[in-house]
């Protein structure tokens, strides 16, 4: 599994569905996803937001990496995640398998300077304040995308973050409210 092969599942979703362009939000693994079909495939989005990614493997914090492929259901029970998915999915008893998937990811290298600031669609990059991707590197995402500028003199640039207070990488879309409101916002602009 990896972020490549996944947009191409999107690529021939769009295709069969017969859209030509969309607004993406990607969360996490989705994130990683979005912004391949940004750089890869920039005539099919108009607007993209990306929640909770790094676009390099620098921008995670140290101890992801060996906590992600050692995550069990126990581990994250009682979280937004391991609810939603029992939730929704036709196969509840499967979360481990889910999980053991997302320890398997291939995130790759990442995407190079030039990729980041070469992406046509403007960007919502949205990271929660104690989340997984180091909030230095949503700043230097952001700056590549043209933003940390002052807006009163500049005007506001087409791409943006949004830093969650109180927000960690498995809770960063449980403040539903908080995130409907940046990403509609967004969406509209």
């Amino acid at each position: 599994m990896s972020s490549a092969a996944l947009a191409e599942d999107v690529v021939g979703l769009l295709a069969h569905l017969g859209v030509e362009r969309v607004d993406v939000f990607g969360f996490s693994v989705g994130g990683a996803v979005t912004l391949d079909l940004a750089v890869r495939h920039p005539e099919l989005v108009r607007r993209i937001v990306v929640s909770s990614v790094s676009f390099s493997p620098d921008g995670m914090r140290p101890e992801n990496a060996e906590a992600v492929g050692a995550m069990t259901v126990d581990m994250i029970e009682g979280t937004p995640m391991a609810e939603s998915y029992r939730a929704k999915s036709p196969h509840p008893e499967g979360l481990q398998g889910l999980l053991d998937k997302l320890g398997a990811f291939d995130g790759g290298p990442g995407w190079s300077d030039a990729e980041i600031e070469g992406i046509a669609a403007p960007t919502l990059i949205t990271v929660g304040d104690c989340d997984a991707v180091r909030l230095e590197h949503a700043v230097r995402f952001l700056r590549l995308r043209g933003g940390d500028v002052n807006g009163d003199f500049a005007g506001v640039p087409t791409s943006q973050l949004a830093v969650l207070p109180g927000t960690t990488h498995f809770s960063g879309l449980a403040r539903t409210a908080l995130v409907l409101d940046v990403v509609t916002t967004f969406l509209a602009g």
